[in-house]
């Protein structure tokens, strides 16, 4: 029962770190992280940034 269990999952993981394609989740946190920062970024200057978001809101 539990041996088993616990046996088939540790062959899993091992499985599965011993693959080439095989990102931890703090890689693959990372990446998203960068894919969605280089998708969004504005490419404004600070004081361009700061004029653009203090003007939006006095109209």
């Amino acid at each position: 029962g539990f041996l088993v269990r616990q046996t088939v999952i540790n062959m899993c993981r091992r499985k599965r770190l011993e693959s080439d394609l095989y990102n931890p989740p703090h890689v693959r946190r990372k990446q998203k992280i960068t894919e969605i920062v280089q998708r969004y970024r504005n490419k404004q200057l600070e004081p361009e940034f700061y004029t653009s978001l203090f003007h939006e809101v006095g109209e």
